[in-house]
């Protein structure tokens, strides 16, 4: 049941996170000084946290689930669902948070906050890794 949908916008996070490698690879200070490896940063940053979000969305409105009212609902409606284990949430939440300070709140965005968020990439593929695993399980249904 992994749609050309879902298929799609994996290939799509697949993109974001290998520019995101490549930025990931500077120390702390390289980055803090070099403003094109922060505006790289901080739109794949945003663009791959909205795909997850984006593919969880999918997979509620796919199964009848119901409609969330914000992103962090999202969240919360796919660990009802067992999509996302409850030891995850707070983290995907997290992803969902840091997602609405980079879209609103660009004139105070803390560049410490991007760098440390850019080392956790790894969360980013873990979420969208859940929505697929699940998938997957569905299909022997």
């Amino acid at each position: 049941m992994v749609d050309e949908l879902v298929r799609g916008r994996i290939e799509i996070l697949e993109e974001y996170l290998r520019r995101l490698a490549e930025i990931q690879k500077l120390g702390r200070d390289e980055f803090l000084s070099d403003w094109r490896s922060q505006d790289i940063a901080l739109r794949n940053l945003q663009t791959a946290i909205e795909v997850c979000l984006d593919l969880g969305n999918h997979l509620i409105s796919e199964f009848g689930w119901e409609t969330p009212k914000s992103y962090a609902a999202i969240v919360k409606i796919l660990a009802s669902h067992g999509v996302l284990p409850e030891a995850f949430v707070e983290t995907a939440e997290a992803m969902a948070r840091f997602r609405n300070v980079l879209v609103h709140g660009y004139a105070v965005i803390k560049l410490e906050l991007v760098y440390e968020n850019l080392q956790k990439m790894d969360d980013i593929r873990q979420f969208a890794r859940y929505i697929v695993d699940f998938l997957q399980g569905r299909q022997g249904v």
